[in-house]
């Protein structure tokens, strides 16, 4: 089975230096980020779970960066990426399970961290997103939220559906890079739904284009068993 170096890649009309550079300059967006996200979040023993996992490319970087006593588990809807990151990646410990995007193939409050990269924003209901997320955090744990600013240029230029024939050709292959965001999904539509959450403590960071969101799950000691 040939793999591509990250999920979206449409390799039609890509010449080899295109690929070269595309997949050097994500593999160093995922080890700069796995590095950053053990730095914010010290696990010495339990789970991290990433909803969205795709290929499984964050997580094998994660495995550099936190110790054999923290089990790595990623949730994919698409079967095909599932299977494609057992076979890159499943000799490293990582486990990789097909979901249906409700995660109730897993145990409540199980995990120490949840990771969630560009989800947000395909959930028509944003509270049940972060229900869903919650009941997998552990007392003391955390949810890390990544994912498009919803008030930010970059996001109003994506729900323009006139434009992916242009984003589409100046994007090296990215498909499916326009979204149509659900009119749900807002900064304050987020923060309110986050800050219902039973013993949560949210902070928010905004970056050019991007918004971060962490959820800290009050009780318990994160590294406790």
């Amino acid at each position: 089975m040939s793999h591509r170096p990250f999920h979206g890649l449409n390799d039609e009309g890509l010449d080899p230096n295109d690929w070269l550079e595309i997949a050097v300059r994500r593999n160093h967006w995922y080890r700069s980020t796995a590095k950053s996200i053990s730095s914010r979040f010290p696990i010495s023993k339990g789970k991290v779970v990433d909803l969205g996992s795709a290929g499984g490319n964050l997580l094998h970087h994660l495995r550099n960066e936190y110790n054999e006593n923290v089990r790595l588990v990623g949730l994919e809807i698409n079967q095909d990426l599932v299977e494609s990151a057992r076979e890159k990646y499943g000799a490293d410990g990582l486990t990789f399970i097909a979901t249906d995007g409700y995660f109730q193939e897993m145990p409540e409050q199980d995990f120490d961290l949840v990771t969630a990269f560009y989800l947000c924003h395909h959930w028509e209901s944003p509270d049940v997103f972060f229900q869903t997320v919650w009941r997998l955090v552990k007392p003391g744990g955390s949810a890390y939220f990544f994912d498009i600013d919803p008030e930010s240029i970059l996001a109003k230029v994506m729900t323009l559906r006139l434009l992916s024939p242009i984003l589409h050709y100046t994007h090296k292959g990215f498909s499916g890079y326009v979204h149509s965001f659900h009119e749900s999904y807002s900064m304050k539509t987020l923060i309110r739904c986050a800050s219902m959450l039973p013993g949560v403590k949210v902070n928010t960071q905004r970056r050019p284009g991007t918004l971060e969101l962490v959820l800290k799950k009050q009780g318990g000691n994160r590294n406790e068993e």
